[in-house]
């Protein structure tokens, strides 16, 4: 490395071979869920908190009332808890509607959504990484650890047999 670094003048070389070494290490880290405490909507617990589903298989989803690419995702949401919700899973709609409680919770009511629907904020949305854009989902593990990452709308296959690999 020292040799490297005097040949290529090390000023500008040195510092970017350590930010290259420091990404491409953390690549393939684990990234576990963050933890979080939202308000439930409708039919949800009061309080939905991260730690309130250890040990599962879940499929967070940020999205909002507005977003048509969001409404048309739920639908296979709904379709995935109807399939596997005896079996260890769950899927957590955190809403990043701004427009409060009463259009989400009528929204939820409306299509049915069958499973745990919370009120997010930028925090949880940043700490999640997903900076701003829904929807975007997160595939967890039994252990907490996030194992895939939907930016965007997914089509159900592509959930349903990611979801299948981590419950067998």
């Amino acid at each position: 490395m020292q040799t490297f670094y005097k040949k290529l003048g090390g000023q500008i070389i040195t510092p970017l071979l350590i930010m290259i070494l420091s990404a491409a290490s953390s690549w393939g880290a684990a990234t576990p869920m963050p933890e979080f405490q939202l308000p439930g909507v409708g039919d949800s617990p009061a309080t939905i908190r991260a730690q309130d589903f250890q040990g599962k298989v879940l499929l967070v989803n940020l999205w909002a009332t507005w977003c048509p690419p969001c409404r048309r995702e739920i639908p296979s949401l709904i379709r995935l808890q109807n399939e596997n919700q005896d079996n260890n899973f769950t899927v957590i709609g955190i809403s990043m509607d701004t427009s409060g409680r009463d259009k989400v919770e009528k929204f939820t009511r409306k299509i049915r959504i069958n499973y745990p629907v919370a009120l997010g904020n930028n925090d949880v949305s940043a700490d999640f990484g997903a900076q701003g854009a829904i929807p975007s989902s997160f595939l967890v593990d039994t252990n907490g650890i996030i194992v895939k990452r939907y930016p965007g709308y997914v089509p159900y296959e592509t959930m349903a047999k990611d979801v299948q690999e981590l419950l067998h």
